[in-house]
């Protein structure tokens, strides 16, 4: 029969791998750039100042980069023609897409002052603008696209409208004037009934978005970076300078894992399925810097390692593809010392690994620092956002910065891989066609030649 089924194979031009591929004893996986991608750029945008926020619009055509020089820009992914600049007073720090595209949420300011603003995407037209007393550090669209979220260094964290600027709730820390107590992060529930906040006052917080009214509070030994809602809104993942990432339960503030890096966390996710938790961080702490940092993906309701991916140095940014197969990370993978208080970052990578194995797929080299990466909805792509060239006559100032888009995933060739894929399966169902076919008259020949034999002998 086996050699029945190799002459059948051969017949209809099916190779053997891709007979084992359809039968599910080889897996297809999409075609990814070798490990030496750099000429795989798509297109980059320069800035005369760090990039601190990157994002892609929903269908992937368009790039939002926010930049320490006073501007966020709207910029074709695929040629890296501006399409429209936001300028504004102070840095900006965060920049988001609305659900629908149509909008660009930023924030920025300086010492002691701050705006959210909400910006028309193709013209640049303002819309709407919320003032905080201090720079705004993260913002958020909600899921319907009619309301924002700002944190800031002011110790709060304000829901309003996106149309109008009007203020709906004021979420403040209990910080002191002692205290540090900026909001490092937001982030809004798939309901888009509460927010999620994390700051420099160790805790992260859920707020009823609606009302400010605090839901519940969880405490950590250090500064929280990043803050993330679960897909189903169930939890929580908050990431500290103190080493730990920490799932928990949205409503009660309950520890449900806790996953420990070390030395700091700067960022945390969640898979598209919810399942896993990507975070990246520093490992090991030398005397002023990071010496060994790792992006790691966990069990959700275990805190179970999954992955680990190293660079040589810390990492800051990272995330998910939309289908939960890959995670990029952004860090540092060789630095020196300027003098006791600063560290220069000389060379870093933005890479991209398979989640469930932490197998490197592609690398793309940049100078200085990388603070921002994301994935395009498709998974085709990423974008990045980075300081590559710093001065540091008087203290550290970035002058300039690039936001690039990098090719990961060759669609020519996944598509030539689907095609063929499709010509497998037609040909496997044609191959098990004819076998059965054959099958068939084998026996009944076999039954009437037994038929045969018996009417001879009577």
């Amino acid at each position: 029969m086996a050699k029945i089924f190799n002459i059948l194979i051969a017949s209809v031009g099916l190779s053997s791998l891709a007979a084992l591929t359809m039968f599910g004893v080889v897996q297809a996986h999409p075609a990814v750039t070798s490990e030496t991608a750099n000429d795989k750029e798509v297109a980059h945008m320069t800035y005369e100042g760090g990039i601190s926020s990157v994002a892609f619009s929903p269908d992937g055509q368009y790039v939002v980069s926010g930049s320490s020089d006073g501007t966020a820009r709207v910029w074709e992914a695929a040629t890296g023609q501006e399409v429209a600049r936001m300028a504004q007073d102070g840095g900006v720090r965060s920049v988001a897409f609305s659900p629908d595209g149509k909008y660009v949420v930023s924030g920025s300011g300086g010492l002691d002052y701050g705006t959210a603003r909400v910006w028309e995407a193709t013209t640049g037209n303002e819309i709407a603008r919320m003032t905080h007393d201090g720079r705004v550090r993260s913002v958020a669209f909600s899921p319907d696209g009619k309301y924002v979220v700002s944190g800031s260094a002011d110790g709060t964290a304000r829901v309003w409208e996106a149309a109008t600027g009007n203020e709906i709730a004021r979420m403040a820390s209990a910080g002191n004037n002692d205290q540090i107590n900026w909001v490092n992060s937001v982030a809004f529930s798939p309901d888009g009934k509460y927010v999620a906040s994390g700051g420099a006052d160790s805790t992260a917080r859920v707020w009823e978005a609606a009302t400010g009214r605090e839901i519940a509070q969880v405490i950590h030994d250090s500064w929280v970076y990043s803050v993330a809602y679960s897909p189903n809104g169930q939890y929580v993942v908050s990431g500290s300078l103190d080493g730990t990432a920490r799932v928990w339960e949205a409503a009660t503030g309950n520890e449900v894992a806790r996953m420990v890096h070390g030395g700091a966390v700067y960022s945390v996710a969640f898979s598209p399925d919810g399942q896993y938790v990507i975070s990246g961080g520093c490992d090991k702490l030398g005397d002023f810097d990071c010496i060994e940092g790792t992006a790691r993906v966990w069990e959700t309701t275990t805190g179970r390692e999954i992955a680990r991916m190293a660079h040589h140095d810390y990492v800051e940014p990272v995330a998910f593809s939309s289908d939960g197969r890959y995670v990029v990370s952004g860090g540092c993978d060789d630095s020196e010392k300027i003098s006791d208080a600063i560290i220069d970052c000389i060379t870093s990578t933005v890479r991209v690994w398979e989640a469930a194995t932490g197998r490197e797929i592609a690398r793309m080299t940049l100078e200085d620092y990388v603070n921002s990466v994301a994935f395009s909805l498709d998974g085709t792509y990423v974008v990045s956002g980075a300081c590559e060239e710093a001065e540091y006559s008087n203290g550290f100032k970035c002058i300039k910065g690039t936001a690039r888009v990098w090719e990961v995933v060759d669609m020519d060739k996944q598509r030539r891989i689907m095609i063929n894929i499709a010509l497998a399966s037609l040909s496997i169902a044609v191959v098990l066609v004819v076998f059965r076919l054959v099958r068939a008259s084998w026996i009944t020949f076999n039954e009437k030649k037994a038929a045969s034999t018996t009417v001879d002998k009577l």
